[in-house]
């Protein structure tokens, strides 16, 4: 699977996607708050309510982004107009997308943590992303110890710092998202380790765990696991 990052100024020349990629999108979300501003009219108006109930503007903003910013690749990719992609939630309350003019199998995730906002998109996979700012946790330790699996806690304990608690967690919080029913399972049903999942001491082989530098000051794990049923 080829894997290609892009960042705000790729917004100009949008590559194709192809069956054997993800595309990954790390968008600093304040350099293009006010400008997609005008793309309001490409909401559902469902959006447009959640929009305008957050009380802080960064909150609003980046609510926005994310969502228009999603439509907007999301139609390219597919080669529709922006009006007809929909953006829906299962019974877990993972977003998906959906189509008015035909059948589709693009698959997405989104995640967003301080400057950042991470989009993911991909044809026929399963998909999770988090991104993570680290910031200074004082119970980092308590908390892997008791939300995490033993084997996590462990690996935390031996590094000095904090970067492996922010790699696991993002890791762990990826594939929530990717399986799609969030944190309804608990969270040391499965560990991490060696960038492998696993679940009663047996590595999930058919998910993998893909990482890229974004910042010093941010962890991201993207998670991809086995192809949904065919689609275009």
């Amino acid at each position: 699977m080829n894997k290609k990052v892009f960042n705000n100024s790729d917004l100009k020349t949008i590559r194709e996607l192809q069956k054997n990629e993800i595309h990954i999108w790390c968008i600093q979300w304040h350099e293009i708050a006010v400008k997609i501003q005008c793309e309001r009219c490409f909401l559902e108006k469902n959006e447009i309510v959640k929009a305008d109930k957050f009380i802080n503007d960064a909150d609003k903003y980046r609510y926005l982004v994310g969502r228009i910013l999603t439509k907007y690749l999301a139609a390219f990719y597919l080669s529709v107009q922006m009006e007809n992609i929909i953006i829906k939630e299962d019974n877990f309350g993972k977003p998906y997308l959906k189509c008015k003019t035909k059948e589709i199998n693009l698959q997405y995730n989104l995640s967003h943590s301080g400057a950042y906002l991470l989009l993911v998109f991909g044809y026929g996979m399963s998909l999770g992303v988090d991104v993570q700012e680290k910031i200074q946790l004082a119970d980092y330790k308590d908390i892997a110890e008791h939300f995490f699996h033993k084997y996590e806690y462990q690996a935390i304990c031996e590094d000095p710092t904090e970067n492996t608690f922010f790699d696991i967690w993002t890791a762990k919080e990826a594939y929530v998202k990717a399986i799609g029913k969030g944190w309804s399972q608990d969270s040391d049903s499965f560990y991490i380790k060696n960038n492998n999942i696993y679940s009663l001491n047996e590595k999930l082989g058919n998910w993998r765990i893909y990482r890229f530098k974004l910042d010093r000051n941010y962890s991201v794990a993207i998670v991809m696991g086995e192809h949904l049923q065919k689609g275009d």
